[in-house]
């Protein structure tokens, strides 16, 4: 985390969005993606601060990495549902491991959804309305 960000997103977002990522430049990649949506997502570098998150916070989705050190994506994932029960937003995979089958075999692990590296803009929005009946639309949409 750089001076001056932080761990918690601002009041007014339109969606509350925990990005787990330990990589800073896809951390970067992605938080500006949301940020054209008005979203600052919070942001957690390893599945123990993800953790540490949701017991303090309340969100209504959750991006996460599969591949980190330590914790995985997918151990994170059952403990963060194990901590917060029927109250979990939904949690979709973030990972450039396409490999052909993954994305069942990561479902079927517990997670909501499954989103490949590099992701685009539109796909992200698509997952925010999928996954969370949210609509976000980037702030210049619309302007001449």
């Amino acid at each position: 985390m750089q001076p001056g960000e932080s761990k918690c997103p601002p009041a007014d977002s339109p969606c509350k969005i925990l990005l787990v990522e330990d990589n800073k430049i896809n951390q970067k990649v992605v938080s500006l993606m949301l940020g054209k949506f008005g979203i600052h997502p919070a942001l957690a570098d390893s599945g123990a601060d993800a953790l540490e998150l949701v017991r303090d916070q309340t969100f209504d989705l959750i991006l996460m990495d599969l591949h980190m050190p330590g914790m995985g994506g997918v151990e994170t994932t059952n403990r963060i549902r194990d901590v917060l029960g029927g109250s979990c937003p939904p949690i979709v995979a973030l990972t450039a491991d396409a490999v052909h089958g993954n994305e069942a075999i990561v479902l079927g692990q517990g997670l909501s959804g499954f989103l490949t590296k590099p992701i685009s803009c539109e796909i992200l929005q698509a997952c925010i309305l999928e996954q969370t009946g949210i609509a976000v639309t980037a702030a210049d949409q619309g302007k001449d």
